[in-house]
């Protein structure tokens, strides 16, 4: 009878919890980054499974990965380039389930566990929180366009659970399509969405199921839910530290402009428009580089050369540690961004934005998309000035830059405050209530994205930092206005324009 009772005691013991999953038969991997912010918060997500499983006490540890520690190339976010390293590294004999998530997104463990133990992990799936195009859109290559809300995909921040069945299924299958590199696509943009249309190419019938413990936010019954990036780390950047340069043209002086001018340029300090000519109206900066339909490498290098050069000679802006180089379609949020600058380290080098990749199944790069805004700090502007060149003048300035960036070790760090594409072109769970920036004024007004997104914010901001502001009234080009303009520029000296803030 004593003998009994101690193997029924025995069995209890390393029964897990859950009634079916052990702590050890799931694999972990977390979409993490090098940079010291990024990475804090990955840590203390690796951290908080850790302790939750501890106090579950069923005898085993589950197996905790981060993206930028086990993979050598920078290309774990995209997903697919990696399946076959997820499987022969991540997976061991035990595991039962895959479960992907970022370092945003917030687990409940032991809810995770019973969650997964009603799922029959012997099958071909992956569950997650189901996304979908409200229309057809640029960022997913416009797929399903008859019909885009058809195609469901799974939102990464609310954790994704693959069964190691289908995950052997797709490593296997991109291992047979290593073979013909054709077949593998250049660009990465929504790993999400790619990830998912990879599945439904290996099998129509392999579609995401969608289920209730993955949630896009807070929920009693969320076994992983997503969280929004924190974007005040207690410090914001002074706007006196930061220059925004605008790149434009002659035919979108009077298209484009305005919009900016009366939206968020009004709250900025140092503001230059570089343009291919000059127009005293802006007043603009001529580049000396004639406009090009697409690419504009060589006017982009030439605004970061102009940048630094004024820096060096003008008193104004001696401050300046973050240049912040858009679009002249670019809709952005002053605020959210001098709160967001404040959570990085100023040792490190800035290359910030939204990240898109290219050939990142060989030896590719990643690259911030420029429509989004690229935000450097001047340690990194220094490097691409001292050592990168364009082919031509109409390469492709954000990639070209990247590529060169890649070479002197400075990775890009991405965030999805940042979007290279309109509000509408995004599920609306994605879009995060401190989001930074917007491109493209195709089909939208302009303005009413600026009010619905940022215009209270920025006001509020501006209130609260107006004394701060009130010292640069009068922000003037001296150091880079043609000397031949100089005079008429003092005429117009008691006029407001855009690097100007009335008080």
């Amino acid at each position: 009878m004593l003998k009994f009772a101690l193997i029924s005691f025995t069995f209890i013991l390393l029964t897990p919890t859950t009634c079916g999953i052990f702590s050890d038969e799931i694999s972990f991997l977390v979409l993490s980054q090098k940079n010291k912010y990024h990475l804090g918060i990955a840590k203390q997500l690796k951290h908080t499974i850790i302790e939750q499983s501890l106090n579950l006490d069923d005898g085993t540890n589950p197996n905790i990965y981060l993206a930028h520690e086990v993979f050598k190339k920078d290309n774990s976010w995209a997903i697919i380039p990696i399946l076959i390293d997820i499987r022969n590294q991540l997976i061991t004999s035990k595991t039962k389930w895959f479960v992907l998530c970022e370092a945003n997104s917030v687990i409940n463990f032991k809810k995770l566990l019973s969650s997964l133990s009603t799922e029959d992990e012997t099958k071909e799936v992956y569950m997650g929180h189901s996304l979908y195009d409200r229309e057809a859109t640029i960022i997913h290559h416009f797929a399903f366009f008859r019909n885009p809300s058809q195609f469901h995909y799974p939102y990464l921040r609310a954790g994704v659970a693959f069964s190691i069945p289908l995950l052997n299924r797709l490593a296997n299958h991109l291992s047979l399509l290593s073979q013909q590199p054709k077949m593998l696509t250049d660009f990465t943009i929504d790993a999400a969405h790619e990830i998912a249309l990879f599945i439904w190419n290996v099998d129509k019938n392999l579609v995401l199921k969608s289920v209730p413990y993955f949630c896009s936010h807070y929920g009693l019954e969320c076994a992983i839910y997503a969280k929004e990036e924190n974007i005040f780390c207690g410090n914001a950047i002074s706007l006196d530290k930061v220059l925004f340069a605008v790149k434009t043209c002659g035919k979108y002086h009077k298209e484009r402009l305005p919009f900016i001018q009366k939206t968020w340029a009004r709250f900025t300090i140092h503001l230059r428009f570089f343009s291919d000519i000059y127009d005293a109206t802006i007043p603009t900066v001529q580049t000396g580089v004639e406009n090009t339909e697409r690419g504009h490498c060589e006017k982009s290098l030439k605004i970061l050369r102009l940048i630094l050069d004024e820096i060096s000679k003008n008193s104004t802006l001696k401050n300046i540690e973050f240049v912040v180089l858009a679009d002249d379609d670019t809709l952005l949020s002053i605020s959210s961004l001098s709160e967001y600058l404040g959570c990085f380290d100023k040792k490190e080098f800035m290359y910030l934005g939204e990240r898109y990749g290219y050939d990142l199944f060989s030896d590719g790069y990643n690259y911030i998309t420029g429509g989004a805004g690229i935000i450097f700090n001047t340690k990194t502007i220094k490097k691409i000035v001292e050592s990168c060149s364009c082919s031509s003048i109409s390469s492709p300035d954000d990639m070209i830059i990247a590529s060169c960036l890649k070479q002197l070790n400075i990775e890009a760090i991405h965030s999805s405050l940042f979007h290279q594409a309109r509000y509408k072109d995004y599920s609306p769970e994605v879009l995060e209530r401190s989001s930074i920036s917007f491109h493209k004024f195709w089909q939208i007004d302009p303005f009413e994205v600026y009010e619905h997104w940022f215009r209270k914010k920025d006001e509020e901001y501006y209130e609260i930092n107006k004394h701060i502001l009130s010292d640069y009234k009068y922000i003037k080009q001296n150091c880079m206005t043609p000397s031949s303009v100089k005079n008429k520029q003092k005429q117009k000296s008691n006029q407001i324009n855009s690097n100007h803030i009335e008080l």
